[in-house]
């Protein structure tokens, strides 16, 4: 397969107005990323990342460039909403269940993933001076330590709330991750309709399989990235995340973003705050 899939002439910006994703962080960017990309042909464009300085409700930071879609973590706020209307974009949301997130989030800090392309967070001697449980805590509850700053899981839970609330009024593609994982090529055809691109089977077939964990870590690898590439398993925080843990994500859920779990249910995203007690 190409870069670009056979029906690639159907998607034109200029027409349909532009691809704009934003993604929760530890959610599967990469991941929909590579697909956007080999459904379209377009480049991803990211914002040049400011430490401290990138505000993710500002609607400033979303630009477009031809031959590229943008993808960031921004909220849709109402400013970015009305930016998204006004240019007449195609927004994807893609979002995951919240526990598990917490888990990816935490081995992002403690793994200092990403530090071969210079993007690691270097925190990994910090979160091994606190131990995991410790660690885990100051993911959901936020800090404001010297060496690590934080504002915690309820910043990603209102993000989700807001995508929702934005997609119940204006059309958008609502990308869960464990769907991605588990029925790709159900998702792959669900997006490719949004983006209102003909997938031929043969493309969509090797979409499926260029876009598995073990293909793309292996690409990975052969650019030294490979540390971005942990299997994040659905379910995981099964086996990572205390009563206590649990009970304080689910007090950040009714504090930071009340209305998530009916807006989640209504779109049919019951998945999403799905939790399992540790063992």
């Amino acid at each position: 397969m190409s870069n670009s899939v056979t029906a690639i002439e159907s998607v034109s910006q200029s027409e349909t107005g532009p691809i704009i994703m934003s993604s929760v962080f530890k959610s599967g960017t990469w991941l929909l990323r590579f697909i956007v990309e080999r459904l379209t042909g377009l480049s991803c464009y990211e914002p040049p990342i400011k430490a401290g300085a990138m505000d993710p409700t500002d609607p400033d930071l979303i630009s477009i460039k031809a031959g590229h879609f943008y993808s960031w973590h921004f909220i849709p706020s109402s400013p970015v909403q009305e930016k998204l209307i006004r240019i007449n974009a195609r927004p994807i949301f893609l979002m995951r269940n919240i526990y598990d997130l917490v888990v990816s989030m935490y081995y992002h800090f403690a793994n200092n993933i990403d530090h071969e392309i210079g993007r690691g967070a270097n925190k990994h001697g910090y979160f091994s001076l606190l131990g995991k449980d410790a660690g885990i805590q100051k993911i959901i509850t936020g800090c404001d330590d010297t060496e690590f700053k934080w504002r915690g899981i309820g910043h990603h839970l209102h993000q989700m709330e807001c995508m929702f609330q934005f997609a119940s009024v204006f059309p958008c593609h609502l990308a869960g991750y464990e769907d991605i994982v588990s029925n790709k090529e159900k998702s792959i055809r669900a997006l490719a309709e949004f983006l209102d691109i003909s997938l031929p089977l043969n493309d969509l077939d090797e979409l499926v399989r260029s876009s598995g964990f073990d293909a793309m870590k292996s690409s990975a690898l052969k650019q030294n990235k490979a540390s971005h590439f942990r299997q994040g398993k659905i379910q995981s925080h099964t086996h990572e995340l205390s009563l206590k843990h649990i009970q304080e994500v689910q007090e950040c859920l009714e504090k930071y973003a009340p209305k998530l779990a009916p807006l989640a249910t209504r779109a049919g995203f019951n998945s999403l705050l799905n939790e399992s007690m540790a063992q």
